[in-house]
């Protein structure tokens, strides 16, 4: 854990956070506490002396960043065509020998969003048919099964001594 609130530079009158009775003496004896791992995401911490809050305490003012999570893509959205086949004129010929078919047998119709998802469909089919996906790099060569069977034997050892 870490203290945020002692980061940051300000003047002495925003640092503090209590005030006595006689008015004369300012401590800073409330404080933000954040995790290690997140204490980059404080941006800023000062009190503010105008709300008005029944108390001999003044407010402690916390600035944030959070940033999102990104959502992972699907696998089917990852996969990338292989763009090797379109080097082939052949195959390129194909892939728009295939298309003009399928687009020239597409009705139109008023909606915009049919029309778009009628296009999509027939460029998705076409290039399935005839530039493919690209194969999958294994990153990791040296596993194979083998290795599978020994995390096995691992687990299973580990469950029995667990068991003792």
């Amino acid at each position: 854990m870490v203290v945020a609130s002692t980061f940051f530079q300000h003047k002495n009158i925003h640092k503090g956070t209590w005030i006595s009775p006689d008015t004369l003496t300012l401590n800073q004896i409330d404080h933000v506490l954040v995790n290690n791992n997140k204490k980059q995401m404080i941006q800023d911490v000062r009190t503010l002396h105008g709300p008005i809050c029944d108390s001999d305490h003044f407010l402690v003012k916390v600035i944030v960043k959070q940033k999102l999570i990104s959502t992972h893509q699907k696998l089917a959205e990852r996969l990338r065509w292989n763009t090797n086949n379109l080097q082939n004129p052949g195959k390129l010929e194909d892939y728009n020998k295939r298309l003009d078919d399928r687009l020239e047998n597409q009705e139109e119709t008023q909606n915009v969003e049919q029309d778009w998802q009628n296009i999509k469909t027939a460029i998705l089919e076409a290039a399935k048919e005839t530039i493919q996906m690209q194969p999958r790099i294994t990153y990791n060569e040296w596993w194979d099964e083998e290795c599978k069977e020994a995390i096995k034997e691992k687990n299973i050892a580990r469950e029995k001594c667990l068991q003792r």
